[in-house]
């Protein structure tokens, strides 16, 4: 997966739970985009977000 697609991912999700909504988000996305260092998972938890996998 191309790393540029990955951060947008990443970039859009953290948009969504950085609002001023208190709200509670699932996000589905494809298993490939979750693989390696830098797969949305990774990105997203270097930031400091919380990921839970179900």
């Amino acid at each position: 997966m191309e790393a540029a697609a990955l951060l947008g991912m990443a970039e859009q999700i953290r948009g969504c739970l950085n609002s001023d909504k208190k709200e509670t988000y699932m996000d589905v996305v494809g298993m490939l985009h979750m693989l390696g260092d830098q797969g949305v998972v990774p990105l997203l938890e270097k930031e400091g977000f919380e990921v839970e996998r179900q």
